[in-house]
């Protein structure tokens, strides 16, 4: 029984252990950007690719167990100390244990864990169970129970073999750095390393302890241990970072730069590290940085966006120089380039990164800022124009005509080889083919230089409108920098209908600017005004950037004296000063420097208006009119948002005030504006119905408004109904029918696969569900029965799952499955959970379509 137990069934079980451990391995992608994990247990979705060795492990434990228990006779139980005389039973129930583990049924394996705690009262068993409790419950983030598992695995005073010991502190560090205890885990991680006998063991935990000290800034102790790590002679990857990391551990050490650099020189010329030079020179850049050569920093940051394009690097590494550019540039209030590394950033970093919802907020900021500065660039550039006589603005013309002509030339010639290779290859062209879909090389030329031109792009219709006049008015550093807004004029050289390689005349140039052109001039003046004052918001609200702000308004207060935005202007000043007071800022002589000096230009301005009444009132915080000026300053970056083309974040906007603010007096256009968002989405997509219905609710809820007469004239345009409507006309929103199902999670579950009689060979599916239960949940003893659901629809059902999580889990891995399920899931069969009460209603309704949609709103499939 003893030898059957070890060398049959235990013995198969560690190997299905082993193999999985591969599998995890292989799945999981390490972040040596942060402390690494102390164990590698894989999520959800990999943990299905070892349920089949899992389920191995589990049945071969499970007849040992059953067929080789050797209890001993009850008049014996005193003398033997021990309720089991087969010594290799304790082994299996681990094993058994750690296989529902790492199935993520933690229930199951708390279960087993505790039994063996209780049951064998071996040491050395003992503090595997109570160690490996402690994983269950550092999983389920039960961090007191996991630590009293803890201080149970070590308090035995008996030699327990460093082995287990060892585990149990590893276990220990990972419950520490779990909750970001870095100095206790460090402490376990110390305790854990002299008892792990094989090298190969060692280099994984000798690395987190490095990472760890580094972190805590003791770098000569992270030096030490990366040292140690190369001893160990780990995988290359792993032999890499404790190279790099070494080298900057040492620069914050205070280390020679000049040793560190040629360290890292080294590196960069060794083949092996070719896949990695990206990242070699984003250390050189952090040297650079600690320097406080920023150009250097810059420069080697370039030069890790340029490696990584060409080893095909990772998109992590890519964002993370991306980001790093972008901050840079932020700090030193470089707006523009900042707002071009930030948009390239949020098109290649993950939603799950610490910084993601901040620095998508920073891309759409400066893409607002950007977008009105260069408006405010462009029209200047044309006004100028303006102020030149007519010999020097003909010359100007004369220079932009010849090189849009540069321009067209080179593109009508690129587009004639395309043609003639195509013509002369065909589809089939080879390597050597001059046309670049057919050539690989060709295609990564151009794809390499479009990125070092523009950085990364979201792949979408009109990408980059591009004005040719106004391009030529752009500096060369704008123009490598900032992704240009066409202007007004734009329309007035659509070459759609004319020759595309068609040049604009001199005249055709001319007319375009706003030269003595009254109304042309005066329409540039309130493109501008706006601009500058939505400028001025960005700066003021979105990038808390005062000193930029200031300086916009008051040059929109200056030069544009009848601008709409005048009296908004000058209490914007007036508050934005205000508020610096109150922080203990003083003027030091400048006379406009404070909001006083605004408040007496509103009351010479403005004496009587609603912007000196809200100065005058000491009350103002309370005053309705000051709450509604701020509410209209919000209402106005929510349009501007809008007009961007923003429409989900509008959308999010305007929900959170139509719920927390009911009393806003703009709550009527909040609602228009997220039925207009409404609709610009639905346009994309052909529909009108969700438009229509928003419309509606305008009408219900602002029914006397201004709003709610335009939403019946586009109501009526766009169902073609030309009688007016009213509120009345609005259906009321009928109750839904209550459901004949009812939700209970702690019932019993079963899973159902329905499908066609006609649509499916039932004998063949059952099998096929039936093979796929065994391999993957053979230890659930699941039974697959069939049965008709009315006369057209066959039912394949898999029960019985006790608990709903079990059932969920089993879902989620049937139609994830791609081997064994692929012709089954590709099917369009509909796939449920259903408690056992529910399925007896639907047997007896026969209306599946009514537990589809109960099953869609109560579950998540």
């Amino acid at each position: 029984h003893n030898m059957t137990a070890r060398y049959n069934g235990f013995f198969y079980a560690n190997e299905s252990m082993k193999e999985a451990d591969l599998v995890l391995a292989e799945a999981h992608e390490e972040d040596y950007d942060k402390i690494l994990p102390v164990f590698v247990y894989g999520d959800a979705e990999t943990a299905q690719g070892i349920y089949p060795q899992m389920e191995r492990a589990i049945e071969k434990t499970t007849n040992v167990i059953d067929r080789h228990t050797m209890s001993p006779p009850k008049r014996d139980r005193k003398k033997m100390k021990k309720p089991e005389m087969n010594k290799w039973i304790d082994d299996n129930w681990l094993v058994m244990g750690k296989a529902y583990f790492y199935k993520k049924n933690l229930f199951k394996a708390e279960e087993i864990f505790r039994y063996i705690a209780r049951k064998h009262k071996d040491p050395q068993i003992q503090a595997q169970a109570f160690t490996w409790l402690s994983r269950v419950y550092i999983e389920r983030e039960e961090w007191i129970k996991a630590s009293n598992n803890i201080i149970k695995a070590t308090q035995s005073k008996k030699n327990i073999e460093d082995e287990h010991r060892a585990d149990t502190y590893l276990v220990k560090a990972d419950f520490h750095l779990r909750q970001d205890e870095l100095e206790e885990a460090a402490e376990a991680l110390e305790d854990a390393l002299p008892r792990i006998k094989k090298k190969k063991d060692r280099a994984r935990p000798t690395f987190i302890l490095a990472q760890i000290k580094q972190q805590l800034g003791r770098s000569q102790e992270a030096i030490n241990n990366y040292e140690a790590v190369l001893k160990l002679k780990p995988i290359y990857e792993m032999e890499f970072y404790s190279k790099i990391n070494q080298a900057l551990a040492y620069s914050r050490r205070g280390g020679n730069p000049v040793d560190i650099r040629e360290t890292l020189f080294k590196m960069l010329k060794d083949e092996k590290n070719e896949e990695y030079q990206d990242q070699i020179y984003y250390a050189l850049a952090d040297l650079s940085f600690d320097e406080r050569d920023r150009d250097g920093g810059i420069a080697n940051l370039k030069s890790s966006l340029d490696a990584n394009r060409k080893s095909d690097g990772t998109i992590k590494q890519r964002a993370k120089a991306y980001l790093r550019l972008a901050d840079v540039h932020f700090e030193e209030r470089e707006y523009n380039l900042a707002q071009a590394y930030y948009d390239s950033t949020v098109t290649n970093i993950s939603e799950d990164h610490d910084r993601f919802k901040e620095i998508k907020n920073l891309a759409e900021s400066l893409t607002d800022l950007v977008t009105n500065l260069n408006i405010i660039y462009e029209q200047d550039s044309l006004r100028r124009f303006c102020d030149l006589d007519s010999a020097k603005l003909e010359r100007e013309m004369l220079k932009i005509q010849r090189k849009i002509e540069r321009e067209m030339e080179e593109r009508q010639i690129a587009d004639e080889i395309a043609a003639a290779s195509a013509d002369a290859t065909g589809p089939a062209g080879g390597a050597n083919s001059t046309f670049w879909p057919y050539n690989n090389a060709l295609k990564a030329v151009g794809y390499n230089n479009f990125q070092d031109f523009w950085g990364d792009r979201e792949l979408e219709d009109d990408w980059r409108r591009k004005n040719k006049v106004q391009q030529s008015f752009s500096s060369g550093e704008e123009q490598e920098t900032i992704e240009e807004t066409g202007g007004d004029l734009e329309d007035k050289f659509d070459f759609s209908e004319q020759d595309p390689y068609a040049v604009p005349s001199i005249e055709e140039l001319m007319a375009g600017l706003p030269c003595g052109n009254d109304s042309l001039l005066a329409h540039s003046d309130e493109i501008v005004t706006e601009a500058y004052y939505q400028a001025g918001l960005v700066y003021k609200e979105k990038l808390e950037d005062f000193d930029n702000a200031v300086e916009k308004w008051e040059i929109l207060v200056t030069d544009f004296d009848d601008s709409g935005y005048h009296p908004t202007a000058f209490y914007q000043l007036y508050r934005s000063y205000l508020a610096r007071e109150r922080e203990g800022y003083q003027s030091m002589g400048c006379k406009s420097c404070s909001s006083q000096y605004w408040a007496e230009r509103i009351a010479e301005r403005y004496p009587g208006s609603e912007w000196d009444k809200l100065i005058k009132n000491p009350d103002y915080q309370d005053h309705k009119e000051i709450i509604e000026a701020e509410e209209r300053a919000a209402y106005e970056l929510a349009y501007q948002e809008y007009h961007f083309k923003q429409y989900l974040p509008v959308i999010t906007t305007c929900n959170q005030v139509i719920d927390s603010l009911p009393d806003n007096h703009l709550i009527c256009k909040y609602r228009m504006l997220k039925a207009h968002c409404i609709g610009q989405m639905d346009g994309m997509t052909g529909q009108q119905s969700n438009y229509i219905n928003e419309l509606n609710f305008v009408i219900q809820e602002c029914p006397e408004s201004e709003e709610a007469s335009r939403a019946r004239e586009i109501i009526d345009i766009l169902t073609g109904d030309t009688s007016e409507a009213g509120p009345g006309d609005i259906e009321e929103i009928a109750e839904p029918e209550p459901s004949i199902y009812e939700y209970n999670e702690s019932s019993k579950h079963y899973f159902a696969l329905v499908f066609p009689v006609r649509g499916g060979d039932v004998n063949k599916i059952k099998a096929t569900v039936a093979d796929f239960n065994s391999k993957f949940f053979k230890s659930s003893t699941l039974k697959t029965t069939s049965n008709l659901l009315g006369k057209d629809k066959q039912i394949v059902m898999v029960k019985t799952f006790m608990e709903f999580s079990e059932a969920q889990n089993y879902f989620d891995t049937f139609t994830a499955n791609s081997n064994e399920l692929d012709d089954i899931n590709k099917a369009d069969y509909g796939k449920y959970l259903i408690s056992k009460e529910n399925y007896l209603t639907l047997f007896k309704s026969k209306d599946l379509e009514a537990y589809s949609t109960f099953f869609s709103s109560n579950y998540n499939p």
